[in-house]
């Protein structure tokens, strides 16, 4: 594991700072360091930053400008940095981690104050990403808000403010990466802001799923430095069950859903209805590996094969021959690709993208930050520390509910019935409007409202599985809802 980390430390002139830095880079084991607003000229960067790290390599943007705002130093046994373009307010670079032999494109951001002025690095991070096609991560401090609620105690955030950086993240397909720690990263003791960042492109998401940002306590600066981990493996657990809306369309769904709704004959009302989906439910797995496993290697292979009957077709006497193979070829190329990015798109939840708009490497890296997002790695603790490791999170966690649900209660209060009979009162007539049977119909209906990419329930199903077979598990779910307005369940409510 090598970690990088960018902080704005408000100065480096001062020599209790510097035995800081020094201090907090050791305590941190860092590999790469970006230091951000140094207030140095450039004839006594040397001199300061061999007090800090003595045999690191360093770069800077002093040639940009002559005024430096920007430093980066690296520990070159464990980072190669190779600075590829610098400006004003960026240092744009290629990082390889020597233990691991990967690389990555990296650049440090330093936003001028001014929004006007800011505006020119928008322009230049967005030169940087129209020519990127590998892992690209972008951190720093930008001096600029993405949402209105990332500053607090401070002047109501305007439209204007967040405008240039939102229009960045849209036209680039940016997308945040999870910052765990401090929620603000800057703090003038009156008003808070987060205004350090971590960006990353669908490269990086697809490529280091697990790596997260933390922001740590900001030290004897008002920045909370930024700070990642490269290497390692994330946490895997078991997978579970979600229905993909494609197995719907297989010939055998139907079949599959009838034989195992006729089980469970001996159950009633919602027990027999969970033990049916459960049976549902297998088949379904087994149908998924035994038919869709590795989509995507299928897409390959067509679109390979394909380009070589094509290759072969090129010649005249071959081509009548290889006619039939090649449309059969294409439909099952044109078959799997509809597949491929039905599965995507369900599981990146992206609905204002149609199938068909062959957005799959978005959709993907969409599924990936969905993921990295949902999964706990590290937790701030009610102590102000952080969780590091499993063990601790799933500590935390435990010790937390059990503050907020507390321990088992020997008697709990009750309603006070005198005190509701002092309120308004439904009429007799609104009382039967309220427990009025629901049909067969509405219940269709409701069921069709729900949209076809709607996250699935704890089961793993959602609504477009009760949709596809209707004809068959449509007499038993109504009754259900039938159920829950007899006289006999109300009288128990």
């Amino acid at each position: 594991m090598v970690k990088l980390i960018t902080w704005n430390v408000r100065g480096l002139n001062k020599v209790y700072k510097q035995a800081e830095l020094e201090k907090f880079m050791k305590n941190n084991k860092v590999g790469l360091i970006a230091i951000l607003e140094h207030r140095v000229q450039g004839k006594y960067a040397e001199q300061i930053i061999k007090k800090i790290a003595l045999e690191w390599i360093w770069c800077s943007n002093y040639d940009a400008n002559g005024r430096s705002r920007i430093w980066i130093l690296w520990n070159s046994n464990e980072v190669v940095f190779t600075v590829i373009s610098t400006s004003t307010q960026l240092i744009h670079g290629a990082v390889r981690i020597c233990a691991l032999n990967v690389g990555f494109q990296l650049t440090i951001v330093y936003g001028l104050h001014n929004l006007v002025n800011r505006r020119s690095l928008w322009g230049e991070l967005q030169a940087i990403a129209s020519l990127q096609k590998e892992a690209w991560i972008l951190m720093g401090d930008y001096n600029a808000i993405l949402h209105y609620d990332d500053r607090i105690k401070g002047n109501p955030v305007q439209e204007y403010e967040v405008a240039d950086f939102k229009k960045f993240m849209m036209d680039t397909n940016m997308m945040k990466l999870k910052t765990n720690g401090k929620r603000y990263t800057w703090t003038n003791n009156h008003v808070l802001s987060k205004i350090d960042w971590a960006l990353m492109n669908s490269e990086w998401m697809t490529t280091w799923t697990h790596v997260e940002a933390t922001a740590l306590d900001p030290h004897f600066s008002d920045h909370s430095p930024l700070a990642i981990e490269v290497g390692g493996r994330g946490i895997k657990g078991a997978r579970p069950f979600k229905f993909f809306n494609h197995l719907a369309q297989h010939p055998d769904f139907i079949s599959i859903v009838t034989n195992k709704w006729g089980s469970g004959q001996h159950m009633k009302g919602m027990e027999a209805i969970w033990y049916k989906l459960k049976q549902v439910k297998q088949e379904l797995k087994t149908l998924n590996c035994r038919k869709f496993s590795k989509v995507t290697k299928k897409v390959d292979y067509y679109r390979k094969e394909l380009n070589e009957m094509q290759i072969e077709t090129r010649d005249p006497e071959k081509q009548v021959g290889l006619a039939d193979k090649e449309r059969e070829v294409k439909q099952q190329l044109e078959k799997w690709v509809v597949i491929e990015e039905s599965i995507l798109k369900q599981k990146s939840r992206v609905k204002w993208l149609q199938l068909g708009d062959a957005k799959n490497a978005y959709f993907y890296a969409c599924m990936k930050n969905r993921t990295a997002h949902k999964q706990i790695r590290r937790l701030n603790t009610v102590d102000g520390n952080i969780a590091q490791n499993e063990k601790e999170v799933e500590s935390e966690i435990v010790k937390f509910y059990q503050k907020l649900l507390g321990t088992a209660a020997a008697e709990l209060p009750t309603v006070q019935v005198d005190v509701l009979n002092e309120g308004n009162k439904l009429t007799r007539e609104q009382q039967l409007k309220m427990i009025e049977a629901v049909s067969r119909d509405e219940v269709y209906n409701a069921m069709k409202d729900i949209d076809d990419q709607k996250a699935p329930g704890c089961d793993g199903f959602n609504s477009f599985i009760f949709k596809e077979s209707w004809k068959v598990i449509g007499e038993e779910i109504p009754v259900l809802c039938w159920n829950s307005f007899t006289l006999e369940t109300c009288s128990t409510l």
